[in-house]
This record gives C-alpha cells, structure tokens and sequence, in this order.
C-alpha cells in the first residue's frame, strides 16, 4: 500500500523550457480537504506501522506459544528428561532468530518434575532447584543462567492476568555493548491434563531490527502524488499573472505556500526559501529515484542560473551564481527564438550537431548584436540557435564543479531544453534530469508543508 499525498502545483514560469522566480503550491481544492487528506495519510502511515509490527509480533508470539504448546505435554515425558529436554529447546531458538537477546522458561516451584531439590545447583536453577533456565547473548556469546525474573513472573503466574499473553514496553538495555531498547514476551504454560497454569515461557527481543523494518516501511511509502500542475507564462510580471489565475480560478478557502526568490516577500501567504525548497526536495528525489551521491544542483531558470553545491549528508553548502547578464539566460533564448520566428517547439526539433555560430555570452546587447549580424549574412537559423544554446551551456559550465565526472542535478526550466543539455552533457555526462526538473522546488515547499504545517 502507497501513502499518496495529493499535491497540486501550480507553477508560474515562463514556459516549460523557462521556470521564473516562484512556485505556488495549492495543497488540495480547500483547507478542509486539505487536513482531512493530510489526516488521512497520517491514518494510513500510522496502520502501515502498526501492521508491520504487528505481524513481527505476532510472528514471536507463536514462537512462543509453540514452545509452551509442546510444554504443556510435559507428564508425557520421563520426569528425569525434561529440563534437558526443554533446555535444548530454548538453546536452538536463540540460535536461529538473530533478533532474539534472551529465551527463557520459568515453572511454580516442582511443578516441571517434582524435582526441585535434586536439581540444587544446577544452571537453570534457582537456589532452591526452581526451574528458570534462561538462555542469554547480551554478552554477544550464548551462554545459560538461571531467569532474574522469577519473582516477577511468579506474582502474574499466581494472579489474575496468568492466562493472558505479555507483551511490556521498551525497556533501556546493554546488548553487546551498545545502548538498546527490548521488549518482553511471554505466554503462559498450561498442563494440558487438568488446564493448570504451570509455568512460561517468553523472550527479550531487541527491538532495532523492527525499528529499522518500520523505517524502511515509511521510506517505501513517502510517495508524493501531483494531482494538478498548472504552467503559466508570466512575462516578467508575476504579480500580474498570478493574481489573474487565482481570480479566475476560485480558491478562496486554500491552503498555499509560496517558493522562490523576492517575489514571494510579497505575498501574505506561508513562504519559504528556494534553498530550503531546494534541500527538501533533493532528499526527496534521492530517495525516490536511488540517485548516486550528488556533487551539485544546478537551477536554471528564466531570469538567473544558480549552482547549489552539495557536503556529503547532501545539504547545501554554498551558492554560485557569477554571472547577472540576461544573455545566458532561457528567457533571453525564448526572446531570440521570438526575433527569428522560430516556435519554441520547431526550435527543440533542431539538429544540435550543427557547427554553432559562436555568439557573445558577455553581454545581451552584443549578443543579440551578434545573431542580428549572423541572420544579415547568411548564417543558418539552426546554426545561429544552436550557437545561443551553446553560450548559454557555457555559462552553466562556468558555475559548475571543475570535475568534470560530477554528478549534477540539473531543475528548472531550462532542464527542458534539449539543445542547451545536449551541449551541456558533452562536459558533464553525469547529468541528472528529473521528471520534476521544472517543479522542483514546488515539491521541496510541499514537503515542508507536510511536515510543519
């Protein structure tokens, strides 16, 4: 079973190949829908959890009860033989369940054999010959004692909960060294000939192997569904445009937060910053996608190309972005594609291993000075463009890593532009492009909606 959350994102950007400065997600159609869908996936992650342990559980406990079932047959056994006998029993156990710290059994004072005070001094034995063997590998080697819970579990065996199964809750422990959490289980021993409760038998179960299970199992269902995703061409003025979309779409009562640069500053609404969007949403992709270790996030989007480098727990330790010119930028591409009246589309359909026209990167003045110059004598429309994808690959190459065998997660729009990728993988062949390239940092502003909200 998948926890889904259901997102629906809104992303304002200039087109699919060019994500502008902000991302709005819509978290369902109405903050009501909103906390009863969130509600909802808590419900379903937490029976998730309780479902995994439950069948872990469940699975120990008929250990047990198989134990005490042959237990329970005990007068059919030679008097002399049944500690022997039930001690081999329990050895093997603990020998073949790894997650097991101590089995034990513990009878009422002769109820085993009747042979308690020939058994003085016996291991297994309590001083008065009591019947408790208790197998351990606390020490990281097995070894045999008598139980340290004899009075314990005499007080429940003569009470009114003898019949009823123990489950206790964690208790601190030292396990081959190290700090622990452990439970203890036990069910009773019924003599199978008059139905008397004679004894138990239960175990100690270091419980950091469940806990890793149960890790593993909200790992595998932290999926993020997108229910809606609307782009938006803004042309340079988002204010304008995001408020038109929100007056023609109705979403009065809404929960939304907000992602981007400045223009989210400017919205009363819960924001955060494309950092902290950045870093929620690459654990997220890791995870989801099992990525090698990444060196680096390069976001390219309309207006400014940023290279975020990754430290080895994958956080964000430093932002490069040298250049401020709107030449090596998608938006400034979009604008010659306009000047050349060449569709966006046909553009991407371009043959990239055309001889690029080389184009300044210095400045968007003598760059479009440049493509004016080459159209005016004759250059091939598909040389001239693919030379602008090639400036605009080498700006991105200037921010990157210098190794060249980096691993680089390449959002935003321009992640969706063929032609600049291609150019760009000559470099950097480790380039990786998510599906959510042109969403990502909607997914890392959902996420923490998620988690703080």
């Amino acid at each position: 079973m998948k926890l889904k959350f259901k997102l629906s994102l809104l992303v304002i950007s200039i087109m699919v190949v060019v994500v502008a400065g902000i991302a709005i997600l819509l978290l369902s159609e109405s903050s009501h829908s909103t906390k009863e869908l969130s509600l909802e996936s808590m419900h379903r992650l937490a029976a998730e959890k309780a479902e995994y342990w439950k069948g872990r559980e469940e699975g120990y406990m008929r250990v047990l009860r198989t134990l005490a079932n042959v237990m329970s047959d005990f007068e059919s056994m030679p008097a002399n033989e049944r500690r022997d006998s039930y001690d081999t029993m329990l050895e093997g156990v603990l020998l073949a369940e790894p997650n097991l710290v101590v089995i034990y059994t513990i009878w009422k004072p002769n109820a085993v054999d009747g042979m308690d005070s020939q058994y003085i001094g016996r291991t297994g034995s309590t001083p008065t010959g009591q019947y408790a063997m208790t197998y351990t590998m606390e020490s990281g080697e097995m070894f045999g004692r008598a139980s340290t819970d004899v009075d314990n579990t005499m007080v429940r065996l003569n009470g009114p909960l003898a019949r009823i199964d123990r489950v206790d809750h964690p208790v601190p422990r030292v396990i081959q060294g190290e700090d622990a959490l452990a439970i203890i289980m036990q069910v009773p021993v019924i003599n199978r000939r008059n139905n008397e409760v004679v004894g138990a038998v239960g175990l100690l179960l270091n419980i950091a192997a469940i806990q890793q299970g149960v890790e593993q199992v909200i790992k595998d269902n932290d999926e993020i569904i997108i229910e809606k995703l609307h782009k938006i061409i803004h042309n340079g003025n988002p204010q304008k445009y995001l408020k038109e979309y929100l007056i023609d779409n109705c979403y009065d009562d809404t929960t939304i937060i907000a992602t981007g640069r400045k223009f989210r500053k400017n919205l009363n609404i819960t924001n955060i910053s494309e950092i902290e969007a950045s870093e929620l949403a690459t654990s997220y992709l890791v995870n989801k996608y099992k990525y090698p270790k990444l060196d680096a996030i390069a976001s390219l989007g309309a207006e400014t190309f940023l290279v975020y480098s990754l430290d080895s727990e994958q956080h964000i330790k430093s932002v490069n972005t040298k250049n401020k010119c709107a030449s090596g930028t998608g938006e400034f591409f979009l604008q010659q594609l306009k000047r050349m009246n060449i569709p966006l589309e046909e553009a991407m359909k371009l043959d990239n291993n055309s001889i690029p026209y080389k184009v300044s990167g210095r400045c968007s003045v003598f760059c479009k000075s440049d493509c004016t110059h080459a159209l005016n004598i004759g250059i091939a429309k598909n040389k001239v463009i693919a030379g602008l994808a090639s400036m605009i690959a080498d700006k991105i190459i200037e921010l990157l890593p210098h190794n060249f065998h980096s691993n680089i997660l390449i959002v935003g729009g321009v992640s969706k532009n063929k032609l600049v990728i291609d150019f760009l993988k000559k470099t950097y062949p480790n380039c990786i492009i998510p599906d959510e390239a042109d969403y990502f940092e909607s997914i890392g502003a959902g996420l923490y909606f998620i988690n703080n909200c």
